[in-house]
């Protein structure tokens, strides 16, 4: 439910405060009320990586472990791959035991998908599964970029 109408003038204009102090606003884009701040967090491997099928790391825990744990509705707005080396992989993003997206990279060292529109509700929990095609993989980051809904 959202609450607490603020100014109708100016660059505030159509920015509106939901029931946990949130300022969001209409994304025309998304279709639907997003909070006006983007969040970020990133899985890693901080080390070449050869086997062909890896959980990554959250706060210095494997994800199937302990993956970020999602605190407030969200919708996943941004995922990007960023790796040392030309590579070749697969890395799926993983809410609970269902993959909400799957990000490849095909001989290209990082990628970036900006237009996601993917809804995380809130108690559950976010993982990352990299499977390696031939070559490895130096020193992989996802970084997962959200709005609060």
């Amino acid at each position: 439910m959202l609450i607490d109408i603020i100014p109708q003038s100016g660059i505030y204009r159509n920015l509106i405060q939901n029931e946990n102090g949130i300022f969001v606003t209409f994304d025309s884009i998304r279709s639907k009320w997003l909070s006006i701040y983007r969040n970020s967090f990133e899985f890693i491997i901080n080390h070449n990586h050869l086997k062909y099928n890896q959980w990554m790391m959250y706060n210095n825990v494997w994800s199937n472990l302990q993956g970020y744990d999602v605190n407030r509705n969200m919708t996943i707005t941004l995922i990007s791959v960023h790796t040392r080396n030309i590579s070749n992989g697969t890395f799926k993003i993983i809410n609970d035991d269902n993959i909400v997206y799957i990000i490849k990279l095909n001989d290209e060292p990082k990628k970036i998908i900006d237009n996601l529109n993917i809804d995380i509700d809130l108690n559950t929990s976010i993982k990352v599964l990299m499977e390696v095609n031939e070559g490895g993989i130096n020193n992989p980051t996802v970084k997962i970029e959200h709005a609060w809904r």
